[in-house]
């Protein structure tokens, strides 16, 4: 992980079938990785802007689906579709927990 920045929040969580590790910084950059099953190595390393604060990890299930809800200045509820991440921007105010 590039960067000096420190993580704030960390998630090793599983949505649909693919497991990932997930790194909020300080700086609302959050990287995560996909994390291979039978070795533990990550793979492919991606980057998303969360927002400009620290943000905070928080897994929950809704409609038998797990979900990430990205607490931050700008907060997004992070799920998979068809094998993808995808990053939905939520309409309220600096989410704290």
């Amino acid at each position: 992980m590039p960067g000096d920045m420190l993580p704030r929040s960390i998630m090793m969580t599983k949505l649909e079938n693919t497991i990932y590790l997930m790194v909020a910084l300080g700086d609302g950059t959050l990287y995560y990785y996909r994390v291979d099953r039978e070795n533990g190595a990550l793979l492919e390393m991606k980057k998303a802007t969360v927002g400009t604060q620290p943000p905070s990890l928080n897994r929950f299930y809704t409609r038998g689906q797990m979900h990430v809800f990205v607490c931050s200045d700008r907060p997004a509820v992070i799920f998979s579709s068809n094998g993808k991440l995808v990053f939905s921007n939520v309409n309220l105010r600096i989410v704290t927990h």
